[in-house]
């Protein structure tokens, strides 16, 4: 007989949890000599906490530290932009963050990303251009899919003071302090999150994910980088939340 594999994760769509499962899931973690505790992180000395965790996971592994190295090339090196400098931002963002697109849809995205290359190079507030590239290759993939953690990524490369990256780890750390801070003040709906409307769809909304993730840069990371945030929201969510399975 086949054995059952169960997945447990974040019920995102709940504050409440599964005693049974929240014992599955680390409480405290030990980086640079500090413990960490996931119920009173908010606690903590937010410049520390960060620095820590970007310390661990950016600069003590070195697959990823030599990732962003080669990765800021592709993005920051060049003046003369063409289909094969796309394609290699393209290819080493899928490798590197697991983004999930595969080969034969390649081609299609590069064509549109590089449509939107000058507009990306401009100093703009306007962020709507995150849902447009989204819808875009939506449209014309022929599995629609909407790439929206790999979009936010791409932009973020590009301007990384404009453009915050979404990940799944970022929107459970998020929660998380949402649901358990101190901070009153610091709110937003789940819908909030998911609430950009494209194909009689709901998918992932950037102008409200930018506006929590500055909300969150006031309340609890004031002076803290969208950069800097991203890396401790995205790496405090890989320990304190990790994503796995059990055979049982």
């Amino acid at each position: 007989m086949a054995k059952k594999v169960t997945t447990y994760y974040y019920k995102t769509k709940s504050p409440k949890w599964d005693k049974e499962k929240l014992a599955r899931i680390n409480n405290t973690v030990i980086i640079n000599n500090h413990t960490y505790n996931r119920d009173n992180i908010f606690e903590y000395d937010i410049n520390t906490l960060v620095n820590d965790f970007k310390n661990c996971y950016w600069n003590e592994i070195d697959y990823i530290k030599q990732s962003e190295i080669l990765i800021n090339e592709l993005f920051l090196s060049y003046s003369n932009i063409d289909e094969s400098l796309i394609l290699n931002r393209v290819i080493v963002l899928n490798s590197v963050y697991s983004t999930n697109i595969y080969l034969k849809e390649m081609p299609t995205i590069v064509s549109i990303l590089i449509k939107y290359e000058e507009v990306l190079n401009e100093d703009s507030s306007d962020v709507s251009i995150v849902n447009k590239i989204c819808d875009e290759i939506y449209n014309k993939l022929e599995e629609k899919r909407y790439l929206y953690s790999f979009v936010t990524k791409y932009c973020s490369h590009k301007k990384d003071m404009i453009y915050p990256i979404y990940d799944r780890y970022v929107e459970i750390m998020l929660k998380w302090y949402r649901d358990n801070g101190k901070v009153k003040e610091f709110t937003f709906s789940d819908d909030a999150l998911n609430s950009y409307k494209h194909d009689k769809k709901s998918f992932g909304d950037y102008n409200s994910f930018k506006k929590i993730i500055s909300d969150f840069q006031k309340y609890y990371a004031k002076n803290i980088s969208y950069k800097d945030i991203d890396v401790f929201l995205w790496s405090a969510g890989k320990e304190f939340f990790p994503i796995y399975t059990e055979q049982e």
